[in-house]
Order: C-alpha cells, then structure tokens, then sequence
C-alpha cells in the first residue's frame, strides 16, 4: 500500500494482529508532505499512531516488489539476500522472519521497531543487495542512527 493511503485503512480491525508493515515515505512518489518533512524521523512515530493495538513488524519496505520474486533464493545458497525484520515484539518478529524464509530470504532480526529508519530510502539498507551478515551490521544502532 502506498504511504500517502495508510490513512484510509481500519487500522482497528488490526487489534491485537501482526502487521508487516512494507510502506515507506518517498518524496518522489507520495509527493512532500509538510507534517512529515518538518518532523523527521517520521517512521515509528506515524505507525504507532495509526495503528497503537496492531503488533507491527517493519519488512519488505527495502527491496523492490520486482524482487520479490527475482531474488528469492533456495535457503543455504551463498548468494541469498537478507531482509530484515523490526518490531516492538519479540515473538510477531519471529512470526515475519518465517514468512521471509519462506519467500526465499534471509531473515534479519533487527529489533526494536525504531531501529527500521536504516531500512528507508536514503539510510544504509534501503534498495541494496546484503548477505544476512551485512544487513545485520547495518542494524546496529550506532550505525543507523548516525545516519
């Protein structure tokens, strides 16, 4: 779903469900909005606000949907792209990390929901191609919260 129509979903019939969250905000697609631009980071804020009874798990927001399925692999293969998983709860990051093994990722438990602004357009994992152990190293806080 677009950034700019997460308004217009009932986030209530959400309660208490794990969410995957794949939305980003980007400019050159969703157009500039003010709120957003003048508040940065705006990522764990907004969903926490739109949706504060959902178990929300950030992933798949930092490959394109072509890669989907060009770039799942067979699980062991050297060459098998890493996604990552964040999220305020444990066990809904371990419920998404089998649905990314599943579609043929390496999943990377990156924690706590704050931690996804590395996955968004302009920050370290966004739109690259990272082996699990790369990723991983991304997700420190010390790196992505510098950026």
């Amino acid at each position: 779903m677009p950034f700019g129509k997460a308004g217009t979903v009932p986030w209530d019939a959400f309660d208490g469900r794990i969410v995957v969250d794949a939305m980003n905000y980007w400019p050159p697609v969703d157009g500039n909005i003010a709120e957003i631009d003048d508040d940065p980071p705006h990522d764990e804020r907004d969903q926490r606000r739109t949706q504060p009874r959902a178990r929300v798990v950030k992933s798949l927001n930092h490959l394109g949907y072509h890669e989907m399925e060009d770039d799942s692999m067979a699980a062991g293969s050297p060459l098998r792209r890493a996604l990552a998983v964040v999220g305020d709860d444990a066990e809904a990051r371990a419920v998404v990390a089998e649905i990314i093994d599943e579609l043929g990722f390496d999943p990377v438990d990156g924690g706590e929901l704050r931690h996804g602004v590395a996955l968004e357009p302009g920050h370290p994992a966004f739109g690259r191609e990272l082996s699990a152990a790369e990723l991983a190293a991304l997700l420190t806080p010390a790196v992505h919260l510098a950026a």
